[in-house]
């Protein structure tokens, strides 16, 4: 095996190279005797070698442009003395003559210096398959799915997981993929199992348990009444009391729940804690084929008068936390909820219902302030698991077997066809090098002399073919300037479907089309980004993208506080992260305005965020469209939970949070970084304040009034959403005071906004600036590299055709694919 390590370990650092193109030797030299007095004169005394406010100095910029990040830095003070934001109020202002041959003489130096740039052409580097996508094409080869927490992490300090130079590779990549690679390839070679219906009764198992449990207890019971403590086995007399005590209210407790109607037929799921009783559990262990689809249907129901927020179960399966589903059915008439589910590699269909609540506080608490009365509210009748269901041979299988699963003989010339046409496949139609089948075969020899099985010998053939740079990696090298060749046709094909499918292999419509050269037709690529959208896989596409885009990673890593938030549970979590992403998809397949992430009349919510906005909702569990009364504070990105909670601090609001992330995405305009040692907010008053109190308070600190006085403003705009996105009136300050929320505010342009309404208002006269902040972060996505200086150009000309189009969502990936950007090198 070491020989196999060697030579992929190599191979693999050849690939990793990457080609750099050196500035070339002419530079574009500002205007120098136009800008150096103005900056001495306005800039240099905060900006200086004494003074670098914002981490920023003139004394470290060249007058001579000779790279991006020298462009780029020149474009921030372009940027900022169009805005109005230098010299700062309190300054002494600079004549508009003076100001407007600055701005001039800087504008055109810079758009030289663009030009310039783009000439120079671009890195390129070498892209490895994110996690995501990895299982994507391995769901496209095998059918399989691939558990994501099996695989080397993505590195995490880039914006996108697409951007190639954050990647890196080493020996403990390669043998974490080839160990991966070898499960995939023996499940593949197994015998597929027969479809089945299974049903499960849970009742059968939780009442044999709570009977062997009361019996049990019974017996103890007896014996200390008829021995005494000593006799009947307890180490003291303390202890024979307390378990007199306990089985008294354990026993009431069991009897009650066995006496509940139809029990002998119904599992009562309660929320008090008792192992046995708080969840149904079924599942399938080693009869479960991973590579089909099953069925899984839940028949439940309602006993008795049971509150809203009571009538909800949490299914999981596996390590998979899946979903929330309110139950409709009633003791007379259960329902069914239906879920298709494809196990993942390592794991077995194992489910687990319990009802929607907030475990990690102390549930009599919790229940008390919800249902004082404490009955079993949801019964449980029956699991059925139908399946699997097969979407036909994989690209493995179709190799190796004939009509009927009958397989062919392994000839030396049948291995080099299977090993050839396999790695074919698997490396997007790239020819595999000769050398490397023929190492192959011979692998295959002695692994079928050293184990007797053909198909266990096929195992690290295949594996290594699955963890090989040319699957792992992406290659469109060229020998001429990057950036200046255009992609072949197979290369389009490759990266429109890694694009639109995020990392599945390319079907076969689309491999013809690249290697006629029609791909790159403009009605022939419209119509193929169509049907790719059209495509169940572009929601890989949709939510890869946009929850990178909003740092929906945010959300996980907050910490609510649950005192606070008795709501906030796991199911509450999971249909409050999925929202944003539904929204961002219903535009895409509706190619509606990105005009609806600032505001809208309707919302994509389920059954558990229509009870969380007090909003009606039809029957039916799953993500629905829902028209919103004129009345309505919702509609919008803005006013999802997602956004409203990851911009809190968990357990208050946060105007600057939400204040700063509307300046980056719905803006474009990130905040600097907070200097080092800043105080934090609540050191601002050792009393309890309103926000807005405390806010201003924190502002009168030098260190800290210069960013807020431009983010806070913007934040107030939401105060009327509390920490975890609900709507209130009124700011809890202690539990005897309580104050009217304010959102009142204004942007950094200076626009005012009297409310939430006025806010939204503010911010659509603003939207090509969210225009440019979703083109931007999708070109950097799509591309695999972080944005330069020079990019502005393609970027410029893609919002002038974009705001033609009314700024419609799936218009963007169509302008985005037909670009010269997309299509060259």
């Amino acid at each position: 095996m070491t020989s196999i390590f060697h030579w992929t370990a190599s191979f693999t650092v050849m690939l990793l190279q990457f080609t750099t193109w050196g500035d070339m030797q002419r530079n574009v030299t500002l205007a120098k005797a136009q800008l150096k007095p103005f900056i001495e004169k306005h800039c240099i005394s905060c900006h200086g070698q004494d003074k670098q406010k914002g981490d920023f100095s003139f004394e470290d910029l060249s007058f001579s442009i000779k790279t991006n990040m020298q462009a780029q830095a020149w474009q921030d003070v372009l940027d900022t003395l169009n805005a109005g934001e230098m010299p700062p109020k309190k300054k002494k202002q600079p004549a508009l003559k003076e100001l407007s041959l600055v701005l001039r003489d800087l504008t055109e130096g810079l758009k030289k210096a663009r030009i310039q740039l783009a000439d120079q052409g671009r890195a390129i580097t070498m892209r490895r398959l994110n996690k995501d996508e990895y299982a994507s094409a391995i769901e496209s080869l095998l059918h399989l799915r691939v558990d994501l927490n099996s695989l080397p992490d993505d590195d995490s300090h880039g914006a996108y997981d697409t951007i190639g130079s954050n990647q890196f590779f080493s020996s403990q990549h390669f043998e974490s993929y080839f160990n991966l690679a070898k499960q995939l390839i023996k499940i593949s070679l197994e015998p597929r199992r027969q479809y089945g219906i299974q049903t499960y009764q849970p009742e059968k198992w939780s009442r044999h348990k709570l009977k062997e449990l009361l019996a049990k207890d019974r017996q103890k019971w007896n014996q200390l009444q008829a021995k005494g403590w000593q006799q009947a086995g307890f180490v003291d007399e303390h202890t024979a009391l307390r378990f007199k005590d306990d089985f008294s209210k354990t026993k009431e407790k069991f009897e009650s729940y066995l006496n509940l109607p139809q029990a002998e037929s119904r599992q009562y799921i309660r929320l008090d804690g008792n192992s046995f009783m708080n969840l149904a559990r079924v599942g399938i262990g080693h009869r479960l084929d991973k590579r089909g689809e099953y069925e899984i249907i839940i028949t439940a129901g309602l006993h008795g008068d049971a509150p809203e927020r009571r009538r909800y179960l949490d299914l999981k399966i596996a390590d998979e936390k899946l979903t929330s589903f309110k139950v409709e059915g009633t003791l007379q008439k259960p329902t069914g909820h239906v879920l298709k589910y494809q196990p993942m590699l390592g794991k077995y269909i194992n489910i687990f219902l319990h009802e929607k609540g907030n475990y990690k506080v102390h549930v009599p608490s919790y229940l008390k302030k919800w249902d004082p009365q404490n009955p079993a509210r949801l019964w449980v009748d029956k699991v059925e698991i139908k399946g699997p269901y097969f979407k036909g041979l994989n690209t493995l299988e179709k190799l190796l077997f004939k009509e009927g699963r009958q397989r062919y003989e392994l000839t030396p010339e049948k291995l080099r066809q299977i090993f050839t046409d396999f790695a074919y496949q698997a490396c997007r139609q790239k020819q595999p090098d000769s050398a490397f089948i023929e190492y192959l075969i011979k692998l295959y020899g002695v692994k079928k002399a050293e184990l007797k099985r053909w198909d266990l010998a096929l195992i690290e053939p295949l594996a290594l073919i699955l963890s090989s740079p040319s699957f792992l990696y992406w290659s469109e090298s060229s020998q001429a300037y990057p950036g200046k060749q255009k992609l072949a046709g197979r290369q389009m094909a490759v990266r429109l479907a890694n694009f639109l499918w995020r990392g599945a292999l390319p079907d076969p419509r689309l491999y013809e089309l690249g290697d006629s050269g029609r791909i790159f037709n403009s009605t022939v690529l419209q119509s193929q980004v169509e049907r790719l959208l059209t495509d169940r896989r572009s929601k890989a596409f949709s939510d890869g993208f946009f929850s990178q885009w909003l740092h929906l990673e945010k959300l996980a890593d907050l910490s609510i506080d649950l005192k606070k938030f008795m709501d906030y549970d796991e199911g509450l979590y999971q249909s409050i992260r999925r929202e944003p992403l539904e929204l961002f998809y219903y535009l895409l397949k509706n190619d509606l305005s990105i005009n609806h992430l600032i505001d809208s009349d309707f919302v994509i919510i389920d059954q558990v965020l229509a009870r969380h906005y007090d909003l009606p909702l039809r029957k039916g569990n799953g993500f629905q469209k829902v028209n919103l009364p004129k009345t309505s504070s919702r509609g919008g990105l803005l006013t999802t939970a997602a956004f409203l909670t990851m911009t809190s601090t968990g357990d208050r609001t946060s105007p600057i949070l939400r204040g700063a992330m509307i300046m980056e995405k719905f803006l474009n305009d990130p905040p600097a970084p907070p200097p080092p040692n800043v105080p934090e907010l609540t050191e601002a008053s050792v009393k309890p304040l309103a926000i807005r109190k405390m806010i201003e308070m924190h502002q009168e600190k030098a260190q800290c009034a210069s960013c807020h006085e431009k983010i806070d403003p913007i934040g107030f705009g939401l105060e009327n959403f509390d920490a975890i996105g609900r709507w209130r009136n009124e700011e809890v300050i202690t539990k005897k005071k309580s104050v009217p929320v304010k959102s009142a505010g204004r942007l950094p342009t200076g626009e005012n906004f009297d409310d939430l309404k006025s806010f939204k208002e503010s911010l659509l006269a603003n939207k090509d600036k969210l225009a440019r902040s979703i083109l931007e972060g999708l070109y950097s996505y799509g591309l695999g590299r972080n944005l330069s200086f020079s990019d502005q150009t393609d970027i410029e000309n893609m919002l002038t055709q974009w705001r033609s189009k009314d700024y419609r969502t799936r218009s963007l990936l169509h302008i985005f694919v037909q670009s010269k950007a997309f299509q060259h090198k």
